[in-house]
């Protein structure tokens, strides 16, 4: 099965940093979403569909964000994704992409390791770390709906 190496997918949050930080405020998710898709030549892998539905590409991008988000480097709010000042800070001094990701995943788990664990009331196991960013990504693209229809 193919995969998306970390520094693919460094190249594309960098990518996705270029774009919102040349609009001033960010963006929307929709609209940062297919500008980012514009900039990049996706590979068949990227551009297929998963089996239970929507497409590689945007679920990627927006699984991967979430370590930004926890990092501190990316801000969502009702739809719109904006870089931090910590964020523009980061995306100047990490160049290299396969380090700039890196680096947003090691913060993501220092924070999941600062977080309470979760405990499945039904067999008594923590929460596995995919099914909480799965969790966030599908709550997120609920709210950029919701605020779309507004």
């Amino acid at each position: 099965m193919a995969e998306v190496t970390r520094r693919r997918t460094g190249e594309m949050l960098r990518t996705l940093f270029e774009i919102l930080l040349a609009s001033e405020g960010g963006m929307q998710a929709r609209d940062a979403l297919a500008a980012l898709e514009k900039r990049l030549t996706l590979s068949e892998y990227e551009n297929g569909e998963y089996a239970s539905g929507g497409r590689r590409f945007e679920k990627i991008v927006r699984f991967a964000t979430v370590d930004l988000v926890k990092a501190g480097w990316l801000h969502k709010e009702n739809g719109r994704w904006t870089v931090t000042l910590t964020g523009e800070h980061v995306y100047e001094t990490l160049v290299d992409p396969e380090v700039f990701y890196k680096e947003a995943v090691r913060l993501f788990h220092q924070w999941k390791a600062s977080q309470p664990e979760e405990i499945d009331s039904e067999n008594g196991t923590s929460s596995e770390e995919t099914t909480g960013k799965a969790a966030s990504v599908t709550l997120e693209e609920a709210e950029e709906q919701a605020w779309e229809k507004r």
